[in-house]
């Protein structure tokens, strides 16, 4: 089957008074893609086939694919964060619509972005196409991780290229088309957006593995143990949170890629290897400090450890006295992280700038209490 998708570009569409503020356009979005408007009727060429029985799978991830092109433009413009509370923002209208409609595109959204980076791991596979091997686009990858993994596929079960019948190929031609479809439409649409203002989004969702900044936002929203004024979270403080959060998870990143275990060691191996552990242990604590989703970060590190100990073992084979004392100070290590493996209480410790007020928060908890024990009391004694 031959590729046809770059011989019939999709026509142009009609030229639309589009809105200047990002909300607007966001609703404009929520209005086509609930009652299937342009692009997302335009799902595939007329000269592309497509198996009856493929033909939703193929339709849904068209769609998915060609809703995230709209915020894969938004962020190019506006930045990588105003493209996720504009995403959020969209997903939670919708799921004021219909709710299992909005939780579905979610997911979708979602399986897209799983798609896109599946397709990078598979980068330089080889498929056959009209019996030549050629290199695997990254479009045909993406369909392959949709047919191999979307609900309504006939398709989950296939383990060789043949078994897919050309459905894999139709795939790719109408993932192609759609985007290109969806480019035509989103561009100008964005295009025509003057700023993006935060405060114009009147909700947002929570990240479900967020830093400190944007955790204690969490807690200060609507805690009546905050003074009333610190109550209110806008939309403006989670993106600059995020902002926060963002930076921190890249200087510890920046951190622990400036850690190598060298292939010789220096003539002063002991005190090299006790900086190297110290290193590790400070990366280890702020991860926890900083909190997001920093658990292949500190899989990576508790790996590089035991490869750093190793090392030392070996260093200090036939010296019992040493190896006591190192194993001694590594269970006492492992007890440390055991202790302090959560995250509330390493970022309620931090050092340097606060994610949060810790005195006032422990001095209103211990309000709260006395007050809450006085009323029990009174009411027990007037009873």
């Amino acid at each position: 089957m031959k590729w046809q998708f770059w011989q019939k570009k999709p026509a142009s569409f009609d030229d639309i008074e589009w809105p200047t503020d990002a909300f607007t356009s966001i609703k404009f979005l929520l209005d086509f893609f609930v009652n299937r408007g342009r692009p997302f009727s335009v799902w595939k060429s007329d000269q592309t086939t497509v198996a009856p029985e493929v033909g939703n799978a193929i339709r849904f991830a068209v769609q998915g694919l060609q809703l995230r092109t709209y915020f894969y433009i938004f962020e190019q413009r506006f930045g990588e964060r105003e493209a996720e509370l504009a995403r959020d923002a969209f997903c939670l209208l919708l799921t004021h619509v219909n709710k299992q409609f909005g939780e579905a595109t979610r997911w979708l959204l979602r399986e897209v972005d799983r798609a896109a980076d599946s397709a990078a791991l598979l980068r330089k596979k080889v498929v056959v196409l009209d019996g030549k091997e050629v290199e695997a686009s990254p479009t045909y990858l993406t369909g392959l991780y949709f047919l191999l993994n979307l609900p309504d596929s006939p398709c989950r079960d296939c383990e060789t290229q043949a078994d897919f019948k050309g459905r894999d190929w139709s795939m790719a031609e109408c993932l192609d088309y759609g985007r290109d479809v969806a480019y035509i439409v989103f561009n100008p649409m964005i295009c025509a957006l003057k700023a993006f203002d935060p405060l114009q989004f009147p909700e947002w969702a929570w990240r479900t593995a967020p830093g400190a900044f944007e955790r204690h936002l969490q807690r200060r929203h609507n805690n009546p143990l905050f003074p009333s004024e610190r109550r209110t979270v806008s939309t403006l403080d989670v993106l600059e949170a995020r902002r926060k959060d963002d930076a921190e998870y890249q200087e510890l990143l920046k951190g622990v890629k400036a850690i190598e275990l060298p292939e010789e060691l220096p003539y002063d191996w002991n005190a090299f290897l006790s900086d190297i552990r110290e290193r590790i242990d400070a990366l280890k604590k702020r991860a926890r400090e900083v909190g997001s989703d920093t658990s292949k970060i500190r899989s990576y590190l508790d790996s590089l450890r035991d490869s750093m100990s190793e090392v030392w073992r070996g260093c200090m084979k036939g010296n019992e006295n040493a190896l006591k004392l190192f194993e001694a100070a590594e269970a006492s290590a492992k007890a440390y992280d055991e202790q302090f493996r959560g995250e509330f209480g390493n970022q309620l410790l931090r050092k340097g700038e606060k994610a949060f007020r810790r005195r006032t928060l422990f001095r209103r908890c211990y309000a709260k209490t006395v007050s809450f024990r006085q009323a029990c009391m009174t009411s027990h004694t007037a009873g």
